[in-house]
């Protein structure tokens, strides 16, 4: 057998980081299938494990909670935030019952509801930033400047707006919570893409934020696997989120 540990100090090999990915994903569906049984005969309550991204789209879904809890008081919404590659590998592995996707590159492997509305991209900066003089701003005028981003979207959503202009070495950090990766722009260390309407300029007054030219925007949808198997509750949260959209 491998080791799992390297000597003299803690630190797990390949082969002891494999085997505590597969121990917190085998934890994680028990914890979820003791949930299941102990409510998979109450239709009204029980756990609905649900992955968002960081999106204002969002609020569409908790309105739709917020009715069907009125109908289901004892249902519980379980929430795990994270990029779309986290929120996938969850669902792969049966720990969440669906999740809300921003844009993948293909739903043909999956059922899905799309989410009305879009997130639309724009640059976050303190307010005596040079560009916060612009009212929208260009890849052009990010050519020289450092960037904080998340990392999905340096791969998918950058290029395709930049067309090349930006590159990755101007790419300083990345995010997975916009929260946090606030604190670099106020100190005036990088500039940060980001969805509008995720960071309240209002209570952060310091700060101010511009749509990027071209408009570049994502759909957002919820999705699960095909042959899903949901408890009663999260069946039916699923069909009153579609009744509630249509």
């Amino acid at each position: 057998m491998k080791p799992t540990l390297r000597s003299r100090y803690m630190e797990l090999t390949p082969n002891g980081k494999l085997l505590k990915d597969r121990a917190l994903v085998i934890v994680g569906l028990m914890d979820k299938t003791v949930s299941e049984f102990k409510t998979i005969d109450d239709a009204i309550g029980g756990e609905i494990r649900l992955g968002c991204p960081e999106s204002p789209q969002v609020s569409v879904v908790a309105s739709a909670f917020a009715s069907f809890h009125k109908t289901a008081p004892l249902s519980r919404l379980d929430i795990t935030s994270g990029s779309t590659e986290h929120l996938f590998y969850l669902l792969h592995n049966d720990l969440l019952d669906a999740a809300l996707i921003v844009e993948p590159p293909s739903l043909d492997r999956y059922e899905y509801i799309e989410i009305p509305g879009e997130d639309t991209w724009g640059v976050l900066m303190t307010k005596d930033d040079p560009l916060a003089s612009l009212d929208a701003i260009s890849a052009d005028d990010l050519q020289d400047r450092d960037i904080i981003i998340s990392r999905q979207s340096l791969k998918n959503d950058l290029p395709r707006w930049s067309e090349g202009k930006i590159k990755e070495h101007q790419v300083v950090g990345f995010y997975n919570l916009v929260y946090n990766a606030t604190h670099l722009v106020h100190e005036k260390l990088v500039v940060m893409l980001c969805f509008d309407g995720l960071v309240n300029t209002e209570t952060h007054p310091e700060l101010t934020f511009r749509p990027i030219t071209p408009t570049l925007s994502n759909k957002i949808y919820l999705v699960w696997q095909k042959q899903q198997t949901f408890t009663p509750v999260a069946l039916r949260f699923i069909e009153h989120l579609r009744a509630t959209l249509k």
